[in-house]
Order: structure tokens, then sequence, then C-alpha cells
């Protein structure tokens, strides 16, 4: 057992760099792709909000659709409603 602790490698400055080196340069590519990600989760917000926008729009122009098929069911019942007084308040021959 004495003799495996004796022939273990020893660390050197080069390995300890090397190490630190890659952390660095993992360290930067993990930065590289929050920022990434944060862009991308703005372009998405982006496109949220443009769709919220035009489906407003949208509820909008139905709004303004149904109010004007009340109107016309509404003129229609009249006219309708019209005819049959009309017709009923002619005199009988």
């Amino acid at each position: 057992m004495l003799n495996r602790i004796q022939t273990m490698t020893q660390v050197t400055e080069t390995d300890i760099r090397d190490i630190k080196d890659l952390i660095q340069g993992l360290d930067k590519k993990i930065d590289t792709g929050f920022a990434e990600l944060k862009k991308n989760i703005g372009d998405v917000e982006k496109k949220i909000d443009h769709i919220d926008t035009r489906l407003i729009e949208v509820e909008k122009k139905i709004d303004k659709q149904d109010n004007r098929l009340w109107a016309f069911g509404g003129i229609i019942l009249a006219a309708a409603l019209g005819t049959i007084v009309k017709l009923l308040a002619l005199p009988n021959p």
C-alpha cells in the first residue's frame, strides 16, 4: 500500500493551469449561452405582445360585427312588425 502512494503522479502547475483554462472557457460558453437565451426570450416576448395586440384588434372587429348584426336584426324585426300592424289595421271589406 505504501508503495502505491509513492507512485501516484504529482499534479503539476501546467495541469492546474489547463484545468483553470478549461473552467474559464466553459464559463465563457455558459455566459454566451445565457446571453443568447435572454435574447431569444426577449424576441418571443415581443412576438407574444404583437399577437396579443392583434387579438385585441380582432376582438374589437368582432364586437363591431356583432353590433351590426343586432342592428340589422332590429331593423328587420321592426319592418316585419310594421308590416303586420299595417296588414291588421286595414279595414275589412
